[in-house]
C-alpha cells in the first residue's frame, strides 16, 4: 500500500486540533530555529497535539543549558548539540520529545561538518521494532559527503527488513525540484529501500515553495496518515505520520502527601507522651538513637497522618488566555489558506498573527509573573515554589572538563589537569625577582622555629556544634516534614 501520489495539497495541511484526534502513534519534526526561546511554544504544541515523538533540528543548544531548562512535563528528551563540528560554526543541533509511557533503546547521536543524526530504537509488544532518526544536513554542507555519510551510519545500524523505519529531518534538498541533488537523493531512498512520504511544499517564502523536510519510511501499509501543519514557530512546517497503532497510555503522575483531614492534635501530643522513649535516651550511639527514634515516631505519624496518593495535573503554561490561543488558530487558519491560494491578504494576517501572538505572550507571561509574585509575597515558602517555576533552581552554567579541547577520554583529562597543575609552580617563582649579591649581603636571616600546639577545648563551644548536627539530623529523617517535628516537638517539651 502506497499513499496516493496526487493528493491535494491542501488536504494534507492540518491543525493540531486534528492531528490530535488521530488514532495511532504521532512522529513529527519541525525545524525549529533556535528551541530555548520558543520553548513555550513548543509546550502548547505538544499540549494540544498530543504528540508521542518529536523531532526538533537547529535547537541552537550548547552545554550551558542544562536538560532541566528544557523539560517538558509527560516527556522524555534526547539531544544532541552541535559540538563535534571541526569548523565551530553555531546552529544547528537536534532534540527528540518523546512521551514518557515509551522506552527508546540503542541509542546514539553524531555530529560532524556535513550530517547530524539522533538515533533511537522503539520496542513495542507484538510488533517489529521501529529505527527512528532525526537529521539534519547543513546548507552549506557537500550533499554527495552528507548522503554517503547517512548510509554508512545506516550500515553501522545493522538496519534489515526485520525493522521499521522511520527518518525525519531537513535535508535542505528540495525534493520537488530537478537538480541534482535531489537526483542523488532518490538514489539514495532507493538503495535503503525507502519512500519520500512529503512531496508538497514545507518551506514557503514570498520568492520560493521548496520541499526540504522529509520523512522516510520503508512500509506505507503500517501508517495511516501524512502531513504538515503550520505552528508559526518557524518558516518551516511540522511534518508528521502516524502510525497504525493504539497509543500507550501515558501514565499519570502522582505524589505521595501526609493526609490531615482526621488529625487531632491533643491526640497527637497524647499518643507521644504516653509513648517509651527510653530505648531512644539510652542509645549508645547517635545513628541506633535515629533509627529508633525513626521506627517508634513514624508509627505515630502514620497513625495520626496517614499518607495518601494524589494526581498532579501539569499545566505546561498557566498564563495562556483565550486571547493568546485565538491568534494560534488564526495564524494556522491564514497558513492553510496561503496554502489553497496564495495571495498577500492571507500571507500578511498570518505575519501579523504571528507577531501580535509573540507580543501577546510576552505580555502574558510578564502579568502572570507579577501577580504571582505579589500574591505570596508575606508568605516565603509559596513564594519560593512560585519562584521555582519560573527558573530551574539546578541550572548549570559553568563549562565542563569533558567538553575542554575536545577531550573526550579520561587519560586526556587527567593530563590535561596535570599540566595545567605542574605549571602553577612555574608561573609562581617566574613572579618573584631574582636576588642579586647585594641583596643577599644586607639580608639578616632570624631564625623562628616552628611551634605546634592544640587550644584547650571548650564544652561550651561544642554545645553550640552538636545541637546544630542534632537538628540537621531531624531535618534529614524521611518521610517527617518540618511541620510534623516542630508539632511534636511544642508538646514535648522539647525532648
Amino acid at each position: 500500500m502506497q499513499f496516493p501520489p496526487t493528493e491535494d495539497v491542501s488536504d494534507l495541511s492540518y491543525t493540531s486540533a486534528a492531528v490530535k484526534k488521530m488514532k495511532g502513534i504521532v512522529f513529527a519534526h519541525l525545524n525549529i530555529c533556535s528551541l530555548i526561546r520558543k520553548l513555550d511554544n513548543v509546550k502548547i504544541l505538544l499540549k494540544n497535539s498530543d504528540m508521542d515523538f518529536l523531532f526538533l533540528s537547529e535547537t541552537f543548544l550548547n552545554t550551558s543549558i542544562d536538560d532541566i531548562e528544557l523539560a517538558i512535563p509527560g516527556y522524555n528528551l534526547l539531544r544532541a548539540d552541535r559540538s563535534g563540528r571541526t569548523d565551530k560554526k553555531g546552529g544547528g543541533g537536534l532534540i527528540l520529545y518523546y512521551a514518557d509511557c515509551y522506552e527508546l533503546c540503542n541509542t546514539s547521536s553524531i555530529c560532524s561538518n556535513s550530517l547530524e543524526t539522533l538515533w533511537a530504537t522503539l520496542k513495542l509488544p507484538k510488533a517489529r521494532p521501529i529505527e527512528l532518526c532525526g537529521f539534519y544536513r547543513p546548507p552549506d554542507a557537500k550533499y554527495d559527503q552528507s548522503l554517503t555519510e547517512f548510509e554508512n551510519q545506516c550500515t553501522a545500524r545493522e538496519l534489515s527488513l526485520s525493522h521499521d523505519i522511520v527518518f525525519l529531518g531537513d535535508c535542505n534538498i528540495d525534493y520537488m525540484s530537478r537538480s541534482t541533488a535531489k537526483t542523488r537523493l532518490v538514489n539514495f531512498l532507493k538503495s535503503m529501500n525507502l519512500d519520500q512520504v512529503i512531496k508538497h511544499p514545507t518551506r514557503i517564502t514570498n520568492n520560493s515553495a521548496t520541499c526540504i523536510d522529509h520523512i522516510f519510511v520503508n512500509n506505507h501499509a503500517l501508517f495511516a496518515h501524512r502531513g504538515t501543519l503550520s505552528p508559526g514557530l518557524s518558516n518551516h512546517d511540522l511534518t508528521f505520520i502516524v502510525r497504525k497503532r493504539a497509543k500507550n497510555r501515558k501514565a499519570k503522575v502522582t505524589i505521595r502527601i501526609r493526609c490531615y483531614r482526621h488529625f487531632d492534635q491533643d491526640s497527637f501530643s497524647r499518643d507521644i507522651n504516653q509513648t517509651d522513649w527510653s530505648v531512644v535516651t539510652t542509645a549508645t550511639d547517635l545513628d541506633t538513637a535515629a533509627s529508633c527514634f525513626n521506627i517508634i515516631f513514624g508509627a505515630l505519624v502514620d497513625k495520626h497522618m496517614p499518607w495518601k496518593k494524589i494526581r498532579v495535573r501539569a499545566n505546561n503554561a498557566p498564563w495562556i488566555s483565550n486571547e493568546y490561543l485565538s491568534l494560534v488558530d488564526a495564524h494556522e487558519y491564514h497558513a492553510r489558506e496561503y496554502r489553497k491560494c496564495p495571495c498577500e491578504f492571507h500571507l500578511n494576517r498570518k505575519l501579523d498573527s504571528k507577531t501580535t501572538a509573540h507580543r501577546v505572550k510576552n505580555r502574558l507571561k510578564r502579568e502572570y509573573v507579577k501577580t504571582s509574585l505579589n500574591r505570596y509575597k508575606n508568605d516565603s515558602k509559596k513564594l519560593w515554589k512560585e519562584i521555582r517555576q519560573f527558573w530551574p533552581s539546578n541550572k548549570n552554567t559553568k563549562v565542563k572538563v569533558g567538553e575542554v579541547g575536545g577531550m573526550t577520554t579520561s587519560s586526556a583529562k587527567a593530563e590535561f589537569l596535570n599540566n595545567y597543575f605542574s605549571m602553577v609552580g612555574q608561573n609562581l617563582s617566574a613572579d618573584i625577582p631574582v636576588a642579586t649579591s647585594d641583596d643577599i649581603e644586607t639580608c639578616t636571616l632570624t631564625y623562628r622555629p616552628p611551634v605546634f600546639e592544640l587550644a584547650e577545648i571548650n564544652i561550651d563551644d561544642v554545645k553550640p556544634s552538636v545541637a546544630h548536627d542534632l537538628d540537621e539530623l531531624r531535618r534529614s529523617i524521611d518521610c517527617f516534614t518540618s511541620s510534623i517535628l516542630i508539632s511534636a516537638n511544642s508538646n514535648t517539651g522539647g525532648r
